[in-house]
């Protein structure tokens, strides 16, 4: 995840783009379409099997625990991220996953972070470019049965 970038601000109508400096219009306040697995899924895997997408469509939301509180690591599903490369990028001495325990205590399902709701939506975020140069991306609507694709 080298060429992640930080997006550098958030409000309530959506996120300012950084390399575009253009606000894209994603909030939790979006009327998005919702579709539905047949069956629970946890792994972005598991999820594109279910939609008959390609894994890079997915996008995986990744909850981290730094020494600056909850980051948030977005990239397409078939990514793994480098701890190391977000240290550098959000300039921090320790990252790590978040454990099941932790992420409950935000009121989030594991298989279930959707950066397009609270609590995520409001958390310091980093994206790897690579998110934005899709048509569509999924993600899940913050239940293991449910998604959304925009």
């Amino acid at each position: 995840m080298s060429n992640a970038q930080i997006l550098p601000e958030k409000t309530a109508a959506g996120c300012i783009n950084s390399r575009t400096n253009v606000l894209t219009h994603i909030s939790p306040a979006l009327n998005l379409q919702v579709f539905s697995h047949s069956a629970p899924v946890v792994t972005c895997e598991e999820a594109a099997l279910s939609k008959g997408r390609r894994l890079d469509d997915e996008l995986k939301t990744l909850l981290l625990w730094t020494d600056r509180g909850w980051l948030v690591v977005n990239t397409i599903g078939s990514k793994r991220i480098s701890l190391r490369v977000i240290k550098n990028l959000y300039k921090v001495k320790q990252a790590r996953l978040a454990s099941p325990d932790e992420i409950n205590g935000l009121n989030v399902t594991r298989g279930a972070v959707s950066m397009l709701l609270e609590p995520i939506w409001s958390l310091p975020t980093i994206t790897d470019p690579e998110v934005f140069d899709r048509e569509n991306i999924s993600t899940n609507n913050g239940a293991l049965t449910g998604y959304y694709i925009f």
